[in-house]
């Protein structure tokens, strides 16, 4: 093992570009007069990064002509293929997917074809690399409105075929304007990004990347999913990409807008609910707060309205679907996230990737037929209807008393009364230790140590509604079923409760879990366990999924996609106010990058989307948000999670108070990968960030953005290679730090690093920023208070 870290430093050191690094001292009048001072808030960014809009055109230079676009996909070619006729290696490229009525569709490409010329001329004898930029700059040069003439081989035979290019497809840009944060980038210049840049040369170099990060986002993911682009997109993903150095704001007002919904001891589950609402750019109707019911007949009646009101408002948003399409939506929600680690690595054949991305593709269609703002707009009555207050004074007050009403059957046996409505089975639990095995409408326990074998507010096919309450006691959740704890799909699932060391225990979707719909556990108190599969403790896709911790110690486990988790058009927040909590997510599915040695997390703040690779089946990401407000935390992770992303997408990680200890694998701390953006945002503490392969801490990879910020403390950060503020394939990577005295240690490729992109004739760039006054340490030897440019487009600048 020395031995092979001895070549790969060695071979890393050879590989890094000529040239000298460049250190300068910080000018001492601007830094004196405190131009960059943000103190120890690590939101408060725009002095460091604010960068305006016309700077941008400006110094980016004129905009590249249109290029042309063929509408393939394609791969190298296996080293084995021959030259029909002869012995000699072929040097080709094979078409692996045909968009849709493209030109390469109507010219009659086919996946398959092995293309080994243009226009003429064979591709180039050399590297893969080479053979790939000179195929992919043709097309561009030539541009929209001209002939490309390929020389295929198909089926054994050569074949020359026409296509006439166009300009490639896009969709319309959402965004979220905002007057005040653009009046207040101006008042920032020049910010410290803008004069490192300037000061280093970088200036146009960096324009061009951000301008074709932002080109990026009007791209259209695929053009088999929905009508006019990008229909899962979502406008905060789109001003990540706009605006990369201000993604801390954006991830602020997400945060802030998820935490102020807890406040020490309550829940506001309305205003909860509205901040997922909010950040997946669905318009609800507005409910209608009313004052707290008196008693508990007051309660139930006041449920069942609500409930009511909420069928009529599913009813509509599922108007546009026949009976089959649900069926199709419920059976495809049911195995969206789910897997299985023993078979996960098979390659399926080529027929079965086919059937997969069709089913996908019309799963996907399927489901932009649901209103999900109606849906959203039915989770908000039913919300409304379960009064945290007034729970919280009932568990005190009793006696319940429940009055007979017409239509409704009311039993009482032993500890438990039973109330049949025309809505659905009411179940009121007595203090005793009760054991529920059966699914209801609503389930209201007011005490003792209770098990519940159920679903647990998870919803079904035929009950769109399910609603648990349990007031007190050390309560056992144990549930083999999907769609458990707190779960919904085409639905609502909502599991509270109030107190107690409970215990919770499922499989997939679960403990906040929503497909098409909203889920949402809440627990106010006791030192809780949650053990989880997949898709589970915050968990979402086109719909929100939600599982909210007042207090106590609490201990998180999951296998992946989980604790903070968004697919496509979902917010999936796991939201704890206080306690030292715990964090685990791994060690079930292996990664395809390195098995048996790491495993799949893809969560702890974490937004995903479907990247088209094998067909097209393709869509953007979500949101992803974990939020832990005070503790003295531990993260553990293995590769993607805590405050990561994959294909646009935003994942987020944000910490308040406390000693904290983050430990992952790999794209992880702070990172995103593939046209997304990630971040970490810790605001106090000693802490301590450990990435063992690396790729994190700050890093953006393949035109996407990753931030780790750090405010008060005194922290150590450790990591493998491109990390600490590293951009790699024409991302933008970024550490920063606000006081204390630090430790920065990397084995290679970071702490201010970035890479040319020769293909794309673009650049990286990575950025360390440490603004506190401490004595900082840097195990690539840089200095503090000084400003130091890398030869290969990285700013590290300690002041």
């Amino acid at each position: 093992k020395f031995i092979l870290l001895i070549i790969f430093l060695f071979v890393t050191a050879c590989a890094m570009p000529e040239g000298k690094e460049r250190a300068f001292e910080f000018p001492g009048a601007e830094a004196s007069a405190g131009k960059w001072k943000v103190g120890n808030d690590p939101w408060e960014i725009l002095p460091l990064f604010a960068l305006t809009d016309a700077w941008l055109e400006e110094s980016a230079g004129k905009p590249e002509p249109l290029r042309g676009w063929l509408g393939i996909s394609f791969d190298r070619v296996p080293t084995e293929t021959m030259e029909p006729g002869t012995k000699q290696k072929l040097n080709a490229i094979e078409i692996t997917r045909v968009f849709p009525q493209s030109p390469a569709d109507q010219a009659g490409l086919k996946k398959d074809d092995l293309i080994v010329a243009a226009n003429g001329e064979r591709l180039e004898q050399n590297s893969w690399d080479d053979v790939l930029s000179a195929f992919t700059d043709r097309i561009a040069e030539q541009g929209p409105d001209s002939s490309l003439t390929l020389e295929i081989l198909r089926g054994g035979n050569f074949k020359k075929i026409t296509a006439r290019l166009i300009a490639r497809p896009v969709a319309d840009v959402h965004l979220h304007p905002d007057k005040i944060l653009a009046e207040a980038r101006q008042r920032a210049q020049p910010s410290l990004v803008l004069h490192a840049l300037r000061r280093g040369g970088l200036e146009k170099s960096y324009a061009q990347t951000a301008r074709a990060i932002r080109d990026r986002a009007a791209h259209v993911v695929s053009p088999a999913i929905g009508e006019g682009g990008n229909p899962f997109r979502l406008g905060v993903v789109n001003r990540a990409l706009y605006y990369p150095l201000e993604l801390p704001l954006i991830a602020h007002e997400l945060v802030d807008d998820s935490v102020r919904s807890l406040d020490r001891g309550t829940l506001d589950l309305v205003a909860l609910l509205s901040a997922g609402i909010k950040a997946l750019d669905l318009q609800a109707e507005p409910v209608t707060r009313k004052t707290s019911p008196v008693d508990l007949d007051a309660f139930l009646s006041r449920f069942i309205d609500a409930v009511e009101h909420a069928q009529s408002l599913r009813e509509s948003a599922l108007s546009a679907l026949s009976p089959d399409e649900i069926d199709f939506l419920y059976e495809m929600g049911s195995e969206l996230l789910s897997g299985d680690p023993a078979t996960e690595l098979q390659e399926p054949s080529a027929t079965e990737k086919k059937v997969a991305g069709e089913r996908m593709i019309r799963f996907l269609n399927t489901a932009l037929k649901v209103n999900l703002g109606k849906l959203m707009s039915a989770a908000l009555v039913i919300a409304d209807a379960l009064d945290i207050e007034f729970l919280q004074q009932l568990q005190a007050d009793g006696p319940l008393n429940i009055t007979q009403r017409s239509g409704w059957t009311i039993k009482t046996e032993d500890d438990q009364t039973r109330i049949e409505t025309p809505e659905g089975i009411i179940v009121i639990g007595g203090p005793g230790n009760d054991v529920y095995k059966e699914d209801a409408l609503l389930i209201l326990d007011v005490g003792g140590d209770d098990i519940y074998l159920n679903r647990a507010g998870g919803n079904s096919r035929d009950m769109a509604f399910s609603v648990v309450i349990d007031l007190a006691g050390n309560d056992r959740y144990e549930s083999v079923q999907p769609f458990s704890q707190g779960a919904g799909i085409l639905g609502v699932g909502i599991l509270i409760d109030l107190g107690g060391d409970d215990r919770y225990e499922a499989r997939d979707y679960s403990q906040g879990a929503g497909i098409l719909g909203v889920g949402l556990l809440a627990d106010l108190g006791g030192n809780d366990v949650y053990r989880g599969d997949a898709a589970t403790q915050g968990a979402a896709a086109m719909g929100i999924g939600l599982l909210a911790e007042v207090s106590g110690r609490d201990d998180y486990t999951s296998a992946r996609y989980a604790q903070g988790f968004g697919f496509v058009k979902g917010y999936g927040a796991l939201i704890d106010w206080s306690g030292d909590d715990y964090y685990f997510s791994g060690g079930v599915f292996p990664d395809p990058r390195e098995p048996p040695h790491s495993f799949q997390s893809l969560a702890q703040g974490f937004g995903f989307g479907m990247r088209p690779l094998d067909s097209l089946a393709g869509a953007s990401g979500g949101i992803g948000l974990l939020a832990d407000e005070d503790g003295d935390d531990t993260y553990v992770a293995n590769y993607f999670g805590q405050g990561a992303s994959y294909w646009y997408a935003l994942g987020i990680l944000s910490d308040r108070r406390g000693n904290d200890t983050y430990r992952a694998g790999r794209y992880a701390q702070g990172a995103g990968v593939h046209l997304s953006a990630g971040i970490l945002a810790d605001h106090a503490g000693d802490d301590l960030y450990d990435a063992g392969f690396g790729v994190a801490q700050g890093m953006g990879h393949d035109l996407a953005v990753g931030f780790l910020l750090d405010g008060a403390g005194n922290d150590e950060y450790r990591c493998g290679v491109i990390c600490q503020g590293a951009g790699n394939d024409n991302g933008i990577g970024v550490l920063t730090d606000a006081s204390g005295n630090d430790r920065y240690q990397i084995k290679a490729l970071g702490q201010g690093r970035g890479n040319a992109v020769p293909r794309r004739k673009l650049n990286s760039f990575g950025l360390l920023v440490d603004t506190g006054s401490g004595d900082d340490s840097y195990s690539t030897g840089r200095r503090n208070r000084s400003l130091s440019f890398r030869p290969d487009w990285g700013v590290l600048a300690d002041f």
